[in-house]
């Protein structure tokens, strides 16, 4: 993992309330670099966001909404943010009571890095 990388995921998974943050393959659902909590499986979550999220994307694409480039699933012990960047995507896990729109302003910063 490069360190700039390396640096913007460990700053997202500072951000209080945050318990993992990862960049996945959007083909594959691996994670390529991830900073969590040690009881967060990034390799389970990977696979779960990246499925949620193409599965997203096939629905706008069917409804006519065209590209799809964020998700958020909200639920009732905390919420999982995607945001795609090409063939990668930016993953945050949060606890419910995170700040959201805190975390959606880091992922767009971030998303340039992983560009």
């Amino acid at each position: 993992m490069s360190d700039r990388l390396h640096e913007t995921l460990g700053t997202l998974a500072r951000a209080p309330g945050v318990r993992a943050a990862l960049v996945a393959g959007e083909r594959d659902g691996l994670a390529a670099a991830a900073v969590a909590a040690v009881d967060v499986d990034t390799d389970a979550l990977a696979a779960f966001a990246m499925a949620l999220f193409r599965r997203a994307r096939l629905a706008n694409a069917a409804a006519g909404y065209g590209a799809t480039h964020r998700i958020v699933l909200d639920a009732e012990a905390g919420r999982l943010f995607v945001a795609s960047s090409g063939e990668l995507s930016l993953v945050v896990l949060a606890d419910r009571d995170a700040g959201a729109g805190m975390i959606r302003v880091a992922m767009q910063r971030a998303a340039g890095e992983i560009a």
